[in-house]
């Protein structure tokens, strides 16, 4: 993570960097590391959490927050929830 924090320290363009696949738009990207890096020095324990999506097939790729946080922010806490068995009738829709 501290690597990314000097990148935008000094002003390098990650938008540029971007995967063409990832699903986070560049501002997503930006404030979950900044936020990260906050959380870190102030010691406070971030944790990532992914939950069940209504109708999930609709919305490609759901593994990207593992992915994201693999690549980003693999020392924050990461919670996968999408796989938790819950019947249509527990989602407000």
């Amino acid at each position: 993570m501290q690597a990314d924090i000097d990148r935008w320290s000094k002003g390098v363009n990650v938008e540029t960097e971007a995967d063409a696949d990832d699903s986070l738009s560049f501002y997503q990207r930006e404030y979950l590391i900044k936020i990260a890096a906050l959380c870190k020095s102030r010691n406070v324990e971030m944790i990532l959490i992914n939950t069940q999506t209504y109708k999930s097939e609709i919305y490609g790729r759901l593994d990207k927050p593992e992915d994201f946080r693999n690549a980003y922010l693999p020392e924050v806490t990461y919670w996968d929830y999408f796989a938790f068995p819950l019947p249509n009738d527990c989602y407000a829709i």
